[in-house]
């Protein structure tokens, strides 16, 4: 398996020396100057649009006075995730890592987070009007797909506050796929889904994604940290789901940086297997190097799904698979013929 400076760093770092790094972050929205437009979505610290006449001014014919209120949203946006990507760089520096490829997002900034998936899909639209009716004949499609999610979940017969550490990855890995799959077409040949409902829809479940994945990522710290995962002896199946969750937790990298030790240690004793190690590998050195190696991580490219960010070698498909197969993982064309034709 491919090793560079992510793993050599990750193998000399103690979890004690780290642990500070990894403190609850707090919703930061009132110290960056929250506009006052959005004050009244945001509840205990989490936003929660459903009426989005602030955004109104971000479409062209709008007036002034919202132009100016969508000015101020997009001015906040931008300074939250400036510093937040700032904040995120000065803990990977403290660990030795000088990442070049930081993405512009919240990252521990929850508010700035949530109010940047909530708007994902918004320029998607033509005008205000359509946007608007979207988003309201969006809204039963998502209440009946959280659902069907919930009726899941109740199906396992476990609680949400369970302290069990097998069960509460039995249940979160319901949300954290769950609400994933519709991202690859599973609901766009619903009958009667124009496409700019359905990117309404999608809008909704980026944003539930985004909770979903910022609750998990905080209980997986949390339960690595106090050793529950290690003294829960979980099966391979169970560890599965604990990489997954490790996997999307974007907003903290270099929590992520840490798990690619530990995942490595997993493949070792047999528990992960080597392809979902890879996985792994190439989301954090394409979000902090620029470049994946085992072409895992794929984006939309003229409408099509291809990996994204190869390094100079990898483009030659005939070296990726070579790669791929060392690590158990398909030739990439096949695996490209499994994702939907048209993005």
């Amino acid at each position: 398996m491919q090793s560079n400076n992510i793993l050599s760093i990750a193998m000399k770092i103690t979890l004690v020396a780290i642990y500070a790094f990894f403190l609850p972050a707090q919703a930061k929205g009132g110290e960056l100057g929250l506009p006052a437009s959005l004050h009244s979505h945001v509840v205990d610290n989490n936003f929660d649009p459903e009426n989005y006449e602030f955004a109104q001014g971000q479409f062209p014919g709008a007036p002034m006075k919202k132009v100016e209120i969508w000015n101020e949203i997009e001015a906040y946006l931008k300074k939250c995730k400036s510093n937040a990507k700032s904040e995120q760089k000065n803990i990977l520096e403290q660990m030795h890592i000088h990442a070049k490829y930081l993405r512009n997002i919240g990252y521990q900034d929850h508010l700035c987070g949530q109010i940047s998936a909530s708007l994902s899909n918004i320029h998607d639209f033509r005008s205000w009007q359509s946007f608007d009716i979207a988003l309201k004949k969006s809204k039963p499609y998502y209440d009946l797909y959280v659902s069907a999610i919930n009726s899941a979940l109740n199906a396992t017969l476990i609680n949400d506050d369970s302290n069990d550490v097998y069960e509460q990855l039995m249940r979160r890995i319901i949300t954290d796929q769950g609400y994933r799959y519709p991202m690859l077409g599973t609901l766009d040949d619903i009958n009667g889904l124009d496409k700019e409902t359905l990117y309404a829809l999608k809008q909704r479940i980026n944003l539930r994604i985004f909770d979903e994945d910022w609750d998990n990522t905080h209980w997986v710290k949390s339960a690595f940290f106090n050793k529950s995962i290690n003294k829960a002896k979980l099966d391979k199946k169970s560890y599965k789901r604990f990489w997954l969750i490790v996997q999307h937790a974007d907003n903290d990298p270099s929590f992520q940086v840490v798990m690619i030790k530990e995942m490595l240690k997993l493949v070792t004793l047999g528990l992960l297997d080597a392809s979902d190690y890879a996985l792994s590998y190439d989301r954090v050195n394409l979000f902090l190097y620029g470049s994946q190696y085992y072409g895992s991580q794929l984006s939309c490219q003229n409408h099509k799904y291809l990996p994204e960010k190869m390094d100079n070698p990898g483009k030659d498909y005939s070296i990726l698979d070579v790669r791929r197969s060392s690590v158990g993982l398909m030739p990439e064309s096949k695996y490209l013929s499994y994702l939907p034709n048209h993005c």
